[in-house]
C-alpha cells in the first residue's frame, strides 16, 4: 500500500488520510451491486430490510452455503 502525502511547504510532506483511504479501497474492496424487484421480490427486501447489518448477513449467507457445499463433495 502505497501513502499519499503532498507537498506541504519546501521539504515538508503531509499525509492525506482521505486518499489514502481513496487507495485503500480502490486495492481491496470490490463492490457489488443487488438488484430487488420492489414488485415481484417485495418479500425478500422486506426480510433484507428488517437485518441489522444486511452486508453481514448475505456474507453469513454465502459462507453457510460454502461449507455446505464442501460437506457435499
Amino acid at each position: 500500500m502505497r501513502f499519499v502525502v503532498k507537498e506541504k511547504t519546501k521539504g515538508e510532506k503531509k499525509f492525506n488520510q482521505s486518499e489514502y483511504v481513496d487507495g485503500y479501497r480502490r486495492e481491496n474492496i470490490k463492490q457489488i451491486g443487488l438488484g430487488i424487484n420492489r414488485v415481484t421480490e417485495a418479500d425478500l427486501l422486506e426480510w433484507l430490510d428488517r437485518q441489522e447489518n444486511k452486508q453481514g448477513y448475505i456474507k453469513q449467507l454465502i459462507r453457510e452455503d460454502m461449507e455446505r457445499k464442501k460437506k457435499d463433495e
